[in-house]
């Protein structure tokens, strides 16, 4: 996938706290944070110019350039490349590999019917958003509110999988079939 650079951060978990820890007790949203500067608003002004990745189960299952946006969790590994994946694409032995499906957008009431089938409501949603950090919880709920459609590497989807114990296959099962 021609990435020069891969860089694993490990595997992520929730503390007591709430805080997303790796192996080498690295906080998430600090290291996050630290990657990128921020306005006034906590709108960020400069990325870190690579993007970062999500594995669950071997396989890339969200991305974002801005690393706050991700909601490492359930010992999802978090991945640092200056190459562009799709999601979908596997992830072994340290190397990404090719795409296993394709994810075309999805409408914002397509989406939530398939979540719905799920058990997932926007209330359930919003009960989790809330739970996240000062400006993480704001960007989420304008996200989910104003958002006319969602990718498979959206980071609410990120949200859905950790804190509502949706599983990779789950999500994936949201997008009609190829």
């Amino acid at each position: 996938m021609g990435a020069r650079m891969i860089t694993s951060h490990g595997k992520f978990s929730q503390t007591e706290t709430g805080r997303f820890v790796n192996e080498g007790g690295t906080d998430w949203a600090n290291y996050a944070n630290s990657r990128c500067r921020f306005d006034e608003r906590g709108a960020p002004l400069e990325l870190p110019g690579t993007n970062f990745y999500i594995i669950h189960e071997g396989a890339v299952v969200l991305g974002a350039a801005d690393p706050t946006m991700l909601v490492p969790s359930g010992g999802m590994e978090v991945v640092e490349t200056d190459a562009t994946v799709a999601i979908g694409s596997s992830f072994v032995d340290g190397a990404f590999g090719p795409q296993q499906r394709k994810f075309p957008p999805m409408q914002k009431a397509d989406f939530w019917l398939a979540a719905l089938k799920l058990g997932i409501t926007e209330d359930k949603v919003s009960a989790e958003i809330d739970k996240l950090p000062g400006d993480e919880a704001e960007k989420a709920r304008i996200e989910m509110r104003y958002r006319a459609s969602f990718e498979r590497n959206h980071p609410l989807l990120g949200l859905l999988s950790s804190k509502l114990g949706l599983t990779g296959e789950q999500i994936d099962g949201m997008w009609p079939s190829a």
